[in-house]
């Protein structure tokens, strides 16, 4: 089987590389770990119908597609903790101990975004055949829109003007680690490393139930990819269910 990374295609400027991604895996197949590096993405995508802003050759803003035909559906979790935990190394190589993976796979350092994934799947029936795995984190860029949560990029953090594209290669390197213990007992050891690695874990945060506001402590992530909270009780929440108010 192809690596990850392998190819890596640079693309000038698409609408997203998902996009991208998808409509060349719907004009013939792709080899697994085909890797679309955009310079310049003009509708880029996140979580829940966002946009992601990213200036021209400034960020990684990339999609790699990986073959599922030999994973279970309900090993999606364990991609998207894989995917999360390749970011996590990627930035924690240069920005140390600040930086966390919050639920389900946003990267932050501090209380400030630095990436964000989109995972995006193709099915055959039951068979889980592809995924498309969007990632966009802020490198280079230092001038955002005004949002909720403020942006950071590694040159904000260090100081340091960095290629976006080694360090797309180095997820690709660490990704195609993690992948290969997709579906297998040796895959505890990755979760164990997420649930390490989770932003506020055994902090209170502010959360949104419908029109109830209330607080609880932040424990773990399942293997099913449920944040389990405690208020008074531990409780499972799915993506969703509540909103994270702070």
């Amino acid at each position: 089987m192809a690596h990850i990374g392998d190819p890596l295609v640079i693309l000038s400027t698409v609408e997203s590389t998902n996009n991208h991604a998808m409509k060349r895996l719907k004009d013939g197949k792709i080899a697994h770990g085909t890797t679309f590096f955009a310079l310049e993405q003009t509708q880029g995508k996140g979580q829940r119908a966002k946009r992601w802003e990213s200036k021209k050759g400034e960020n990684i803003t990339m999609s790699v597609v990986a073959d599922c035909t030999n994973l279970q559906i309900q090993h999606q979790t364990q991609l998207s903790m894989a995917v999360a935990l390749a970011c996590y190394a990627m930035l924690k190589n240069y920005v140390g101990e600040d930086v966390t993976i919050k639920w389900p796979n946003d990267l932050y350092w501090g209380d400030r975004k630095a990436g964000g994934i989109l995972i995006e799947n193709v099915f055959l029936g039951q068979n889980w055949e592809t995924a498309i795995i969007g990632i966009g984190i802020n490198i280079n860029q230092t001038e955002f829109e005004v949002m909720e949560r403020i942006p950071v990029s590694l040159k904000q953090i260090t100081g340091k003007q960095f290629n976006p594209i080694d360090l797309a290669n180095e997820i690709c390197r660490e990704l195609e680690i993690i992948f290969s213990h997709l579906g297998k007992p040796s895959f505890n050891q990755f979760h164990d490393k997420f649930n390490a690695a989770l932003y506020k874990r055994d902090q209170f945060v502010k959360f949104k139930e419908g029109n109830i506001q209330f607080e609880a402590k932040i424990k773990r992530v399942t293997e099913s990819g449920h944040l389990v909270i405690q208020q008074g009780i531990e409780r499972e929440i799915t993506l969703g269910e509540l909103e994270w108010m702070s």
